[in-house]
């Protein structure tokens, strides 16, 4: 039976969510067990996609360190589906979100449901963005998003296992540890363990290399690594195979 690639599984799963549920855009995280900081994400339609990356570097790391995150969330509801937005305390960040994300593109509602392990690690998780509120999206979806997400669920454990089984996946960071990070160093840190140059990094985030290397050697201090190698390590990103050092 032929494997499919993650951004392929991502990518079916949110088009079947979409579909059940009728919502706007549907988005699939998926990350190493535990390490939500270090997600994957895939949406339908692709154009999602980027949004919500901005979402995962931008909003995630501020709502984990407001206590409010995906750790907190799933011991609170584990795959049931929840509104995240209308859950935070932090009702400044929640009104910048709906102010910078969801408003501009006429999104009203945002519902989630994870995906958890046997052992109760975060997995990943499901996002609906949606015309209604949230409250009334939650109504209409609940049951079949949590229906979705369990059993989606057992098929991701599966192939974590597997690749376990076969060496080409590492235990990377523990969240508490990316939690030493600004935002910023996070969006420099994922870049370059993904094989940005300096050069790459400061064009993309419009800063100059100079200030890439300042980031660069902070984030070396905080998660006690010396080498991009060490880096793409640390956050699960680096599996089979090896990246050049630039």
């Amino acid at each position: 039976r032929t494997i499919k690639r993650a951004e392929t599984w991502r990518g079916d799963l949110a088009r079947a969510a979409r579909r059940a549920s009728g919502a706007y855009f549907a988005a699939v995280c998926t990350c190493p067990p535990g390490m939500f900081l270090e997600a994957q994400v895939t949406a339908v339609p692709e154009g999602f996609t980027r949004m919500m990356e901005q979402i995962l570097e931008e909003y995630v790391p501020d709502i984990e360190r407001c206590g409010e995150g995906a750790e907190g969330l799933s011991a609170q509801f584990g795959s049931g589906a929840h509104a995240p937005v209308d859950l935070t305390s932090n009702e400044t960040l929640a009104a910048r979100y709906r102010r910078e994300i969801l408003g501009p593109i006429g999104v009203q509602g945002m519902v989630n449901a994870f995906m958890l392990s046997a052992g109760k690690e975060v997995l990943g998780w499901i996002a609906l963005g949606t015309r209604e509120p949230s409250a009334e999206a939650l109504r209409q979806v609940a049951p079949p998003l949590t229906k979705l997400a369990a059993i989606a669920a057992t098929t991701l454990e599966s192939a974590i296992e597997l690749a376990a089984g076969c060496g080409v996946m590492t235990r990377g960071a523990s969240a508490e540890r990316l939690l030493r990070l600004t935002n910023r160093q996070l969006q420099v840190a994922r870049l370059v363990a993904r094989g940005a140059s300096d050069m790459d990094v400061a064009e993309r985030l419009e800063m100059s290399e100079q200030t890439v290397g300042t980031h660069l050697g902070r984030i070396y201090k905080k998660l006690g690594v010396r080498t991009r190698l060490e880096l793409a390590s640390q956050l699960g990103i680096l599996s089979s195979g090896e990246r050049e050092e630039n």
